[in-house]
């Protein structure tokens, strides 16, 4: 199971939770194969959101908790243990070698999709929870 959401200018706009279409080896295969759909969703946001006028500049930060998937995708070159992935991989790879994402590690703690995939304590919930529930005036 992995989750991600995309945020434009402070507000979630695409978010969801979903089954992995492969069994992972590890948990930096399953990161990045989340990576690499997230990616997906944000070059689809940013095209839209250019047909709309709305032209962003500039890499748009993709976040990890992760570090080696974070390493995997920025440093070029395949390893015994990411031969096996390397193609599905390299979508990532691509999106950051051409400049459209960063990736960036943050900790667990801070890891807002982790409200999609696992069961939270009560205060890390209401802490992820502020950023999808807006109060109507």
């Amino acid at each position: 199971m992995f989750g991600y959401v995309v945020f434009a200018n402070g507000t979630p706009v695409a978010w969801a939770a979903k089954k992995l279409k492969i069994v992972p080896q590890s948990s930096m295969e399953a990161e990045i194969a989340a990576m690499c759909a997230g990616a997906k969703v944000l070059m689809f946001i940013k095209t839209l959101f250019g047909l709309l006028g709305q032209l962003m500049d500039g890499p748009m930060d993709v976040f990890t908790d992760n570090d080696s998937a974070r390493s995997t995708v920025i440093n070029p070159g395949t390893t015994a243990r990411t031969k096996h992935y390397e193609q599905w991989m390299q979508y990532s790879r691509e999106l950051y070698l051409k400049l459209l994402i960063l990736v960036k590690w943050i900790p667990t703690s801070e890891m807002l999709a982790d409200i999609f995939t696992k069961p939270l304590d009560k205060t890390t919930f209401l802490k992820f929870r502020q950023y999808f529930v807006h109060e109507r005036a």
